[in-house]
């Protein structure tokens, strides 16, 4: 079996992106004429991974407010990806990388119009901005994993472990940093 570093197989990690793609092509419409870059499905699946964990948690620590999270995925993943974005913007690493990609990316501003929900989709700067494309990644994978809207998770059944997920993710966000 080929590796794609030590620890995620080659076929695991194209499993991983093409369920990311998958959830992209489902919230294309919502972006007409503006594909999801390879950078933006792997901040959206990095921020899912921590909705996911955090949804796991409460499931096992039987939180009152587990089926709330879970059921209204639609709130609790726009939350959790609008917290990593907040967290990778405070990182100076991580802002010089995407500033980098994106030259003016102004993370404040985006924070302050996702913060602002159905409101801010009349506004141009949050349409393709960064941080609204990690909620719509991080959302329907976690619509994905619900079921929610009927869909199914590919990646369940696959035989990949949770550090796999994991260590997919931190593989993923540093290739596209680079």
């Amino acid at each position: 079996m080929a590796f794609y570093s030590q620890y995620v197989s080659v076929e695991k990690m194209n499993l991983i992106k093409r369920e990311v793609t998958r959830a992209g092509q489902e919230m294309q419409s919502y972006r007409p004429g503006e594909p999801f870059t390879q950078l933006e499905m792997a901040f959206g699946y990095a921020a899912f991974m921590k909705w996911l964990a955090l949804a796991l948690q409460k499931q096992q620590n039987n939180s009152s407010d587990f089926y709330e999270f879970y059921e209204g995925c639609n709130h609790s993943a726009r939350e959790i990806a609008t917290q990593f974005m907040e967290l990778a913007y405070q990182d100076a690493g991580v802002n010089r990388a995407l500033r980098h990609h994106y030259g003016s990316l102004d993370g404040r501003n985006e924070l302050r119009l996702a913060g602002q929900g159905l409101s801010a989709s009349f506004n141009p700067e949050w349409n393709g901005s960064l941080t609204r494309a990690v909620i719509m990644i991080c959302r329907q994978l976690a619509y994905f994993y619900t079921g929610v809207l009927g869909d199914t998770f590919d990646l369940a059944g696959k035989g990949i472990s949770w550090n796999e997920l994991n260590d997919a993710s931190s593989i993923w966000l540093s290739e596209v940093l680079n």
